[in-house]
C-alpha cells in the first residue's frame, strides 16, 4: 500500500519558531508517529527553512524551498507550486498561502487549512483596528470597498503602530501590507473557504470564522473543525526553587500582543516597594526610547531601569524557558481576540509557573472549569485589572506561587490529551 504523500506549506521555519508555527509542526510531526508512519510522507513546502532546525525538531520530511512562497505569490511561483501539487495526496496549509486552495481545486486535490488567527478573515484586526487599548473584531462581510474603509477610519492606528518602527522601509511595509490585504480581502477570505476542511483551535474561533465565512459559503459550517493545539512534550515541571521576584513577558513591542500594558507596568513599578523585575524579549534601549518617548521618563527613574528590566532580544527558546522558571508568572496581556490557548501559556504552565492572561476568546474557553482562574485570568483590556493580578502574585511567597502552577499543570494534563488531537487531526488526510 501506498503512502499518502502530505504537502505542509510553511513560511519560514526558523530560529525563534513562533507558538503557532510550533504547534503546527507538532501536528504534522503526529503523522509519522508510531503506526501512523506507514501511512504518510511528509513534504515540507517554504519560504524559508532551516534543515537542521527540522532535523533537530525529529520532522522525517522532504524539504522544498521556494523563496517568496507568501500570501500574494509572482506567476513565477504559482508555476512551481502547480508543479508540486501533481505529485501528493493531500496539501495542509496552517498559514498565509491560502491561494494554493484555488490551484488544488482545479487539480482536485484535497486541503487542510488551519486558523490560527482571524487573519486571513479580516485583513486588519492585528494591524489596524484598534481603539482604546483593544483590537476590534471586523463582523462585516470582507470586500475592498469595506476594508479600505476600515483602513482610513483606523489610520490614527496604524500611523500608533508604526511611529516607533525606527526603520523606514519596516513602515512602508507595513502600509503596503495593510492596502494589499484590502485589495485582496474577499479573494483571500475565498481562498480560506475553498478548503476542503477548516481547522481552527477553539470554538469561540469557529464561531467567528463561520460568522464571516458564512456569508461568502453556505455551507461553511461543514468545512470547520475544531481541534486544539497539542501540548508541548519536552518540557518538565521545575520545583520552586528558582523562583524569583520576577515576571516574564516575550510579546516583544508587539501592540497587539500587550507591550502598552508592559510599559505602563514597568513604568508604575519603577521605585515602587514591590519593583518586581520583569524578563522581556527586545533591548533595553528600545524599551527606554518607548518610555522616554510616551511617559516622559526621568533620569532617576531610567537608573532603576537597568536593575528592574532584564531585556534580551531574539531569545531562544531554551532562555524563553529559564527565564519563566525563575519567574512568579508570565505575562501575557493580549490586546486582540486570542483564539487560541497560547502555545507560550502551556509552557509557562507546565513549568509550573501560572500567567496572567486575559479572560476571552479561546483563552477564556479553555480555562472555564478551573477553579483558581481568578487569580490568572483578568478582565480584558483593563489595565487596572491586569495590574492588580500581578501585584497580587508579586505579594505571594514561593510555595504559594509553586501550588498555582501545580493545580494549572494537573488541570491541563487531564484536560489536553496529545495523543487524542493526532488521532483526530491524521482522520482529516483520509
Amino acid at each position: 500500500m501506498s503512502k499518502i504523500k502530505v504537502l505542509a506549506v510553511f513560511d519560514r521555519i526558523q530560529h525563534p519558531i513562533g507558538g503557532a508555527e510550533r504547534s503546527s509542526l507538532m501536528l504534522v510531526k503526529s503523522l509519522i508517529l508510531g503506526e501512523r508512519r506507514k501511512e504518510y510522507e511528509i513534504i515540507l513546502l517554504c519560504r524559508l527553512c532551516d534543515n537542521l532546525l527540522i532535523k533537530k525538531l525529529g520532522l522525517r520530511a522532504k524539504i522544498i524551498n521556494i523563496p517568496y512562497l507568501n500570501r500574494y505569490p509572482s506567476l513565477n511561483v504559482v508555476i512551481k507550486v502547480r508543479r508540486i501539487l501533481r505529485n501528493v495526496d493531500v496539501i495542509y496549509i496552517p498559514r498565509m498561502a491560502f491561494w494554493i486552495t484555488s490551484l488544488a481545486k482545479k487539480l482536485k486535490k484535497r486541503t487542510i487549512i488551519r486558523l490560527h488567527d482571524h487573519f486571513g478573515i479580516c485583513p486588519f484586526p492585528h494591524k489596524v483596528k484598534i481603539k482604546k487599548d483593544q483590537i476590534i473584531p471586523c463582523f462585516t462581510e470582507p470586500s475592498f470597498k469595506k476594508c479600505l474603509h476600515c483602513l482610513l477610519t483606523y489610520k490614527k492606528a496604524l500611523l500608533e503602530m508604526t511611529k516607533d518602527t525606527i526603520c523606514f522601509s519596516q513602515k512602508l511595509r507595513i502600509c503596503i501590507s495593510c492596502l494589499m490585504d484590502a485589495l485582496f480581502s474577499t479573494k483571500y477570505a475565498k481562498w480560506v473557504a475553498n478548503a476542503d476542511v477548516i481547522t481552527v483551535a477553539s470554538e469561540a474561533h469557529k464561531q467567528y470564522t463561520q460568522r464571516i465565512l458564512g456569508k461568502l459559503c453556505s455551507n461553511i459550517h461543514k468545512k470547520i473543525i475544531v481541534i486544539p493545539n497539542p501540548r508541548p512534550e519536552d518540557i518538565t515541571l521545575i520545583d520552586e526553587s528558582p523562583i524569583e521576584n520576577a515576571f516574564t513577558y516575550v510579546g516583544g513591542l508587539n501592540y497587539v500582543k500587550g507591550i502598552t500594558f508592559i510599559l505602563r507596568l514597568i513604568n508604575d513599578f519603577l521605585g515602587n516597594d514591590i519593583s518586581p523585575k520583569i524578563f522581556v524579549n527586545t533591548s533595553i534601549d528600545r524599551l527606554l526610547r518607548l518610555l522616554i518617548k510616551k511617559y516622559k521618563v526621568g533620569y532617576i527613574k531610567r537608573s532603576r531601569l537597568l536593575g528592574t528590566v532584564i531585556g534580551e532580544e531574539k531569545l531562544s527558546r531554551s532562555s524563553v524557558l529559564r527565564y519563566m522558571s525563575r519567574s512568579k508568572a508570565l505575562l501575557f496581556p493580549f490586546l486582540g481576540f486570542p483564539n487560541f490557548i497560547s502555545h507560550t501559556i502551556m509552557e509557562s504552565v507546565l513549568l509550573g509557573r501560572p500567567f496572567i492572561a486575559p479572560n476571552i476568546g479561546g483563552i477564556r474557553e479553555y480555562w472555564s472549569d478551573y477553579s483558581k482562574k481568578e487569580l490568572v485570568l483578568y478582565e480584558p483590556f483593563s489595565y487596572k485589572d491586569f495590574k492588580e493580578k500581578v501585584i497580587q502574585l508579586a505579594l505571594m511567597s514561593r510555595d504559594e506561587i509553586y501550588d498555582i502552577g501545580l493545580s494549572l499543570r494537573e488541570y491541563m494534563l487531564k484536560k489536553h490529551r496529545n495523543e487524542e488531537i493526532y488521532e483526530e487531526f491524521s482522520r482529516l488526510f483520509k
